[in-house]
């Protein structure tokens, strides 16, 4: 250990030099030419991909769907900034100027509505000061080579603790594993992704479908920051006993939007581009792993009472993103032990699914960001296991790391294997079935939210014929026993009272009772007494205003 400490002091290096001069500006728009482009004829400038998501949603083409004016990209060239970027979302303009403030002659310009400056991006020499926890593990696992080359009897290797708890395996033993589902990570750069073994098949069957760094203005993005390198490890990496992801069949847009040299405002803007990106593309999900609170120009700080979902920069952001059709799942952030303790934008947004991090018994990790929102919301919506979850390192040395940047992937990774397996389901029904799905779904809190999520559950529910935005038939969805509880998961189309009765295998009844639900939708019971009851088979009755559905051999292990 002594000489692994030794290695790490002398691979740490502080930053010696930067360069200045790079200052950029968030322009807002007034109006849109819909001459050059028209709403009823979106192929000229969305893909076919994002079309049909649209289309099977039910998801109008907008007028934010329309590109930006180039007249007002044209004319701000013309009056020496550089354009960087645009947001047809926001009717905005990115762009990168000499000056820390923009001239009067365009700010005046009568087709801008307002700016805003987003910081100033320093150019960094040297080598990024690595996490301690890191490089310990990563340094281990190379002196101690017999470890890192080990295989598990177990399919899932070193994984499988994290991916079972999500009874992921469910999914993919139907054959479920998130193939032609495409998920946008967007993050910090993935490091040597192409060269590493557990991600050979990504680049084999052609599952990384596009790549873009919109920091520096390229398609290189394995060449930055490792920390997408751990995050997509959790959702993609492949290797049979040795470490297997939760969508590993799935397609991937790889997008660098973060610079782990600076902290900006800047980031969300970037952010925002590639969540536009995703949706050009055809993006099924958002994974994100990123989260902002505080910046370099401490000015720029967000304050608590901004967390409502709708105030930031990123925020306004996911929630376009959402309602493109895209299901967005963002991590809480590793705040719970600090001074700020609360979630980061934008994991405060309502309809993106928030992750936070538990241990390896369920426990909540001390590391992660708890809610309400600032309008008293429960966050995170869910969690997973971020704590020693095992990831990959840009060297391909498999080692446990911490945080909800790990535990937000393995549940993006699952949802897109759900996608996959019920593919006209929409984001709200997702986010419904999913979260009552979870383990804490009867008493959601702001710790851990509705809890851990079951897979194969979340699937019985979403797979029910009808819609669950607008439920037409009484139906029972799911009944299984869970830690030896019995829960048991129904849709209603109407209120109404219903009866539950539950047999064993000579008829005797265990368990009766009647219950009065207010509004139509999707419910989950959770049997009090069932833990008690003896192994062996039962049969389920739900009584209902219409008929009776009967469900017998339902099997108690314990």
């Amino acid at each position: 250990m002594k000489q692994i400490v030794a290695i790490i002091f002398l691979l740490q290096t502080v930053y010696t030099s930067a360069q200045s001069g790079k200052y950029y500006h968030w322009i807002s728009l007034n109006g849109k030419d819909t001459s050059q482009y028209k709403m009823s004829k979106p192929e000229a400038f969305l893909s076919s991909k994002s079309i049909q998501r649209k289309n099977r949603l039910q998801i109008s083409i907008g007028m934010n769907d329309i590109p930006v004016n180039p007249v007002f990209t044209q004319t701000l060239s013309l009056l020496g900034v550089q354009v960087t970027g645009t947001s047809r979302w926001m009717n905005a303009i990115l762009v990168e100027s000499k000056q820390k403030k923009l001239s009067d002659t365009i700010r005046n310009l009568p087709f801008i509505s307002s700016t805003t400056y987003l910081g100033e991006r320093k150019v960094l020499q040297g080598v990024v000061r690595k996490d301690i926890h890191e490089l310990v593990e990563t340094l281990e696992a190379k002196v101690n080579p017999s470890k890192q080359l080990e295989q598990d009897s177990d399919f899932y290797g070193k994984s499988a603790l994290q991916v079972k708890m999500l009874n992921t395996p469910a999914l993919h033993q139907l054959g479920f594993n998130g193939k032609g589902i495409t998920v946008a990570v967007l993050d910090a750069g993935f490091s040597k992704v192409n060269h590493i073994s557990y991600f050979r098949h990504l680049f084999d069957s052609s599952q990384i479908v596009l790549t873009r760094d919109l920091v520096d203005g390229n398609t290189q993005v394995y060449d930055d920051d490792a920390h997408g390198t751990g995050v997509l490890s959790c959702m993609a990496a492949y290797a049979p006993n040795r470490l297997v992801g939760t969508a590993y069949a799935a397609n991937y847009l790889l997008i660098r939007t973060e610079d782990a040299l600076n902290e900006n405002l800047l980031e969300e803007a970037l952010w925002i581009l590639g969540a536009e990106l995703a949706d050009s593309a055809g993006a099924d999900l958002i994974q994100s792993s990123l989260g902002y609170n505080e910046f370099d120009d401490k000015q720029q700080n967000h304050r608590l009472k901004e967390l409502n979902g709708n105030t930031t920069l990123i925020s306004k952001g996911a929630t376009l993103a959402v309602a493109k059709g895209m299901v967005v799942v963002c991590s809480s952030g590793n705040e719970g032990d600090n001074n700020w303790r609360k979630i980061v934008a934008p994991a405060d947004v309502k309809d993106v699914i928030t992750v936070g991090g538990v241990d390896e018994t369920g426990n909540l990790a001390l590391f992660s960001s708890i809610g309400p929102t600032a309008d008293r919301r429960v966050k995170p919506d869910l969690v997973a296991m971020g704590e020693r979850t095992m990831v990959l390192s840009e060297n391909g040395i498999v080692y446990p790391g911490n945080g909800t940047s790990y535990a937000c992937p393995l549940i993006c990774g699952t949802i897109a294997c759900l996608m996959q397996a019920c593919p006209i389901t929409g984001t709200s029904a997702i986010a419904q079935a999913i979260k009552l799905s979870s383990d804490n779904y009867t008493r959601p809190n702001n710790y851990i939210g509705y809890g851990v999520p079951d897979a194969a559950m979340a699937r019985a529910i979403m797979d029910s014929k009808d819609s669950l935005d607008r439920i037409t038939q009484n139906s029972l969805l799911d009944a299984r026993f869970i830690d030896e509880r019995l829960h048991v998961a129904y849709a209603l189309n109407s209120p109404q009272k219903i009866q539950l009765i539950i047999t064993d295998s000579t008829g005797y009844i265990v368990y009766s009772d009647r219950i009065k639900v207010k509004q139509a939708g999707i419910y989950r019971a959770s049997l009090s007494k069932s833990n008690h009851w003896k192994k062996g088979n039962y049969g389920i009755q739900l009584i209902t205003l219409t008929h009776s559905i009967t469900l017998y051999n339902l099997h108690k292990n314990q």
